[in-house]
């Protein structure tokens, strides 16, 4: 075989192998053979993870790269960035070790089979039987591997998720197996269940009883491994002070936006009402289906971003059990037989007292639920993906960087405002703001909890003083950050894309249009702007 064909074969196996290794990941993508299994958690199986990507790694070291064609180079970046981050995850982030809660992200794949219609419904919760089977497995591999000593908060999320699951188990999964009236399975649903819930119940005793006397708040990762996280998962090499001073000045920008704002319109007093604007129960999905449409037609008037000819994308009613907050977008994977996708909208409990849904709906007050959508459906994730689908290599769907795909969606909410959409209401752009200041406030929080000593206490009052959050919502997403520090990347991201976009339109100097920008940049993946930098200013 040439070179060629002997990095196709290359790129093959190594994505077989990762699928094996990240079997939920390989669902959410659409390969559906992959249903119901559970990666291996023990030691000896990570071990053997971090070997074998090393081979993959030494493999890939062999091949002359300037034999390659531009694509197989693209691709060959974006395997590189990928094997390089890996030992990081495992041998120095040590999730495994020091985080409870590690071992029940594996069942958030739940929502996506129980969630989307890509098969039978018998063929779905067979599969979530599959799953079932393993739990008791994977948290005996999460008792022999956790440290003795653990952050406090992560046992006290770990314990939060497995309370909710047990909930999805015995209520959730038995009322869609009740009304779908099959007999036969409610009968080995009956058969599963008390293993299943038994075994989260022991892990909760676990954590209580094992990792809480001891627990600590050790969860900073430290200013030297979170520079080397952004330099391996973002390709990011700046110093952590340069970093730092990109969001406090971020942060200063949107602040005096946002004053410069509420005084020319003269809105002081009159934000409070912003909330009181929403749908109803009864046409929340109609009014966000006419959201999606009438950001449609803006897009096409505009001529922003090439919209895909065919759009699958249906408003519908969050199922209970999928808990991700008031609004989601579940694009259909790039390995899918149908590319019917979802925007889903969580309504209020039927139950709830009027007052409660009068404040569970204005969440959606109308600013805000077009901000969402814009960053959920058009022109952010849902356009993003369609495009990058249709034109990108597989490689390229499959690796993404948390910057680039929440860079891109977090840019368009700024970006469709800037060009045009609903100008003459400073109410959208006053949401705008808002919700970049939440996301630049996560950039600066991230930094503080892990690099600066910054305690959750603060973290909280830092969101609550330069993002006007109330006290409740401002402690989750200071809580967030000691579990995610990556949130730092929406807005890292943000900033780089329009970054990127500057360096186009110097470079090219009035040969292409926004539309162009925006083209490429969906076209290509998610890929670090690194990589993607050296695709799009190359004329590739």
């Amino acid at each position: 075989m040439n070179n060629s064909e002997n990095f196709k074969s290359f790129s093959e196996k190594f994505l077989k192998s990762y699928f094996d290794l990240h079997p939920g990941t390989a669902v959410y993508l659409g390969l559906h053979e992959y249903d119901g299994i559970i990666p291996d958690f023990s030691e000896e199986g990570l071990n053997k993870s971090v070997e074998l990507f090393s081979q993959f790694l030494d493999e890939l070291n062999n091949f002359d790269y300037n034999e390659l064609s531009q694509s197989e180079k693209i691709d060959y970046d974006i395997i590189k960035w990928t094997l390089e981050q890996y030992d990081f995850d495992i041998l120095e982030l040590k999730a495994h070790k020091n985080n409870p809660m590690a071992y029940t992200f594996v069942f958030g794949i739940l929502n996506m089979i129980m969630g989307k219609e890509y098969a039978p419904y018998e063929t779905r919760v067979r599969s979530v039987f599959k799953i079932m089977t393993q739990i008791p497995r994977v948290f005996e591999q999460a008792k022999a591997n956790l440290n003795e000593v653990v952050p406090s908060i992560f046992c006290d999320y770990a314990k939060r998720f497995c309370t909710g699951y047990i909930n999805f188990f015995e209520h959730d999964l038995r009322k869609t197996i009740e009304e779908n009236g099959n007999e036969e399975l409610l009968t080995d649903y009956k058969r599963h269940i008390d293993v299943t819930t038994a075994a989260f119940r022991d892990y909760i005793e676990f954590i209580e009883n094992k990792l809480v006397p001891k627990a600590d708040n050790s969860f900073p990762i430290g200013a030297e491994k979170f520079e080397k996280m952004l330099r391996l998962s973002e390709l990011i090499d700046m110093p952590l002070p340069e970093i730092k001073e990109m969001g406090l000045d971020e942060l200063e920008s949107l602040k005096k936006r946002m004053n410069d704002l509420i005084v020319h319109h003269d809105l002081l007093g009159k934000l409070d009402s912003i909330e009181d604007e929403h749908p109803t129960e009864e046409n929340l999905i109609s009014e966000t289906e006419d959201t999606l449409l009438e950001l449609t037609e803006f897009i096409k008037e505009k001529d922003i971003i090439d919209v895909p000819e065919k759009l699958n994308c249906k408003v519908i009613e969050m199922p209970e059990f999928m808990n991700i907050g008031f609004a989601a977008m579940g694009t259909a994977g790039p390995f899918e037989d149908t590319d019917e996708s979802f925007y889903y909208v969580a309504l209020p409990g039927k139950e709830w007292a009027q007052d409660k849904k009068d404040e569970w709906l204005s969440l959606f007050n109308y600013p805000t639920l077009k901000l969402i959508s814009i960053h959920e459906a058009f022109p952010g994730h849902y356009i993003h993906l369609m495009t990058s689908y249709e034109k990108a290599s597989k490689i390229s769907n499959v690796f993404m960087s948390y910057s680039f795909i929440e860079g891109w969606a977090h840019y368009t909410e700024e970006m469709m405002i800037d060009e045009g959409f609903d100008l003459d209401d400073p109410k959208v752009r006053y949401a705008q703001l808002k919700e970049a200041l939440i996301r630049c406030c996560r950039y600066l929080v991230a930094i503080g909890l892990h690099t600066e000593g910054m305690t959750i206490d603060e973290a909280t009052e830092f969101f609550m003083k330069n993002a006007h959050m109330n006290e409740t919502t401002a402690r989750s997403e200071a809580e967030r950050g000691t579990y995610d520090p990556g949130y730092i990347n929406y807005t890292l991201g943000k900033i780089l894309m329009k970054r990127l976009r500057d360096n186009f339109f110097k470079k090219y100097n009035g040969e292409y249009t926004l539309k162009d920008f925006h083209n490429r940049v969906t076209s290509i993946g998610a890929p670090p702007f690194k990589i993607a930098e050296k695709i799009i200013l190359n004329g590739n």
